[in-house]
């Protein structure tokens, strides 16, 4: 016979986050529309030195990848990523989860 073990009540604590202002330039980009000179992002001073860098590191990226999109769009009306995106979109490509929901609304 399984011996039952105690329930012992959870306490609850409170922990308030704390945010570090992360201040990222934007980098020019051949667009109609007028863009800010940097983005301001908030991170979570729970996040170590190295995961803050790592963030920081992603979001200039995607802005560069974003950038370059927009570049080849300018110089041939056509960009890698657009290329990607059509190539896949064809499909009806969904989340797994998406498709099981709309599977159990039928």
């Amino acid at each position: 016979m399984k011996r039952k073990l105690p329930v012992v009540p959870l306490k609850r604590i409170r922990e308030t986050a704390t945010y570090k202002k992360m201040t990222i330039t934007v980098p020019d980009a051949p667009v109609s529309e007028v863009l800010p000179t940097s983005m301001i992002f908030y991170v979570d001073t729970r996040f170590t030195t190295i995961q803050t860098n790592r963030i920081r590191s992603l979001i200039v990226q995607a802005l560069g990848q974003w950038r370059t999109h927009f570049e080849q769009l300018e110089e041939s009306g056509y960009s890698n990523y657009q290329g990607c995106v059509n190539r896949y979109a064809r499909f009806n490509l969904a989340p797994v989860g998406l498709m099981r929901s709309l599977l159990m609304e039928q």
